[in-house]
């Protein structure tokens, strides 16, 4: 456990508060970080403001950003505490605690970032930087790992894995495996074997904040590969001069069942997937973390949620590639603007032709027919996209143009049950052809015409 004591501004209006007392906790074997606030007066009022203050925020993310620190008392090894990602998980407004220190207020954090002084010389052409993952990518990194055994000794262990080269990923290099820690009986034969899954960054002198964007991007492909959320519960980042932690404490997630790409009907094992990435990607970390939790929501669901879960994917994906263009587009009309005149003339003459009791209703609709009918089909939307990422859905026994009417019929209301036949095969070939797509993207297959 490390008790980190040290002073923050708050700057948050009305509260405004200068070089408050407070302590970070951070203990592995809890699963948010207890974070203790040591106001200077009236701290049931202070108590008050704050916690309605948080409240009022549109999530709990935004009391981090009003933190900064402005000096470490101790330990003298730590250099900084970065709040800034820091959401709450759990407010303590019931009571106010009350330790040697004083009296408190008290609060759970989900992240938090610390910077602690380098312990050691580092070789700034030879640094190593790790994840650790959360138990979702156990059965994972099993599967890559050899037979585990004591060899001729039974007092020797010996944990081999498949991997024989280092996964270039741009600038860093990938190693997977265990880090195992071993508790020996009185006759120092292994007892206990604890095995955190985890990835190893080989790299050199890089910036902090960037080796976080990799982590990210590395567990949202694993996730993907998975077919369930991966995270991880520590980033222990490196350069030359300092080691920054970023704690994600989780509750202890059961081991899944590990899965692979082939059920998109893609044959790559994971150290030619990871291989492929395109980690140039690595500035759109947050994008493709939303992604791939969206994907995998939609794979544990079913029925028209699964349908729309992968549609909204498909979507994102386009706007995202295609950056700058609407997500509606329009035709292209010869004579520019004067174009709106000639459809309201026309929607005027069918006017004449509504039954005389709709005709009003009619009437009053002609803007929004006048905005609509200058879009392109939204089925004729997609076309660059697919073909930007060299997929056709035709290729996947799909046609388009009913996956864009089923998306608008579920988006209008039309109800269809969860055990449908032509919906669950209709969703198993969206299913493959949306995780196609997020595969061509990650691995920037795409067109280069």
């Amino acid at each position: 456990m490390e008790d980190i004591c040290h002073h923050i501004n708050i700057d948050i209006d009305g509260i405004d508060e200068k070089d408050v007392h407070a302590h970070l906790i951070v203990n592995p074997s809890l699963h948010l970080i207890p974070f203790k606030v040591y106001f200077n007066k009236s701290l049931e009022g202070k108590k008050t403001q704050l916690v309605d203050w948080i409240k009022s925020q549109k999530d709990y993310s935004e009391f981090g950003k009003k933190l900064s620190v402005t000096k470490i008392n101790n330990p003298n090894y730590v250099i900084d505490i970065d709040y800034s990602n820091s959401k709450i998980g759990l407010i303590a407004d019931t009571n106010i605690g009350e330790d040697r220190d004083g009296k408190f207020i008290g609060f759970g954090f989900k992240q938090v970032a610390i910077d602690y002084k380098q312990n050691s010389k580092i070789d700034p052409k030879r640094i190593q930087s790790v994840i650790f993952l959360d138990n979702h990518a156990y059965n994972l990194i099993n599967s890559i790992s050899e037979v585990d055994s004591f060899q001729t000794d039974p007092k020797q262990w010996k944990s081999t894995s498949k991997q024989t080269n280092l996964i270039e990923f741009g600038e860093c290099s990938l190693e997977l495996d265990f880090l195992e820690t071993i508790e020996y009986d009185k006759d120092s034969y292994p007892l206990v074997i604890d095995r955190k899954p985890r990835v190893i960054l080989h790299h050199t002198e890089m910036d902090l904040d960037d080796l976080f964007k990799y982590s990210s991007l590395i567990t949202s492909c694993l996730s993907f590969f998975q077919g369930s959320d991966i995270d991880y519960k520590a980033a222990i980042v490196n350069n030359s001069k300092i080691q920054k932690i970023q704690y994600r404490p989780k509750k202890e997630k059961e081991k899944i069942l590990n899965k692979n790409l082939g059920r998109f009907q893609i044959d790559n094992d994971i150290f030619l997937y990871l291989s492929k990435i395109n980690a140039q990607l690595v500035s759109d970390s947050d994008f493709f973390f939303q992604i791939i939790k969206l994907f995998n929501q939609a794979l544990s669901s079913e029925g028209t949620t699964e349908f729309m879960l992968y549609f909204t994917v498909i979507e994102k994906l386009r706007s995202n590639l295609q950056k700058g263009k609407p997500d509606k587009e329009k035709f292209t009309f010869t004579n520019g603007k004067g174009i709106n005149k000639i459809i309201r003339e026309k929607l005027s003459e069918i006017h004449e032709f509504v039954k005389e009791d709709e005709r009003e209703i009619f009437e009053n609709a002609i803007e929004d027919k006048l905005i609509n009918i200058k879009y392109l089909p939204q089925k004729d939307q997609f076309t660059e996209f697919f073909a930007l990422l060299n997929l056709d859905p035709a290729n996947f026994d799909i046609e388009w143009k009913k996956v864009v009417g089923l998306r608008g019929a579920i988006f209008h209301g039309k109800y269809i049950e969860s055990d449908d036949p032509q919906l669950i095969e209709f969703n198993s070939k969206v299913r493959t052809f949306t995780g196609n797509l997020i595969f061509n993207y990650l691995t920037n297959k795409m067109d280069a015409s």
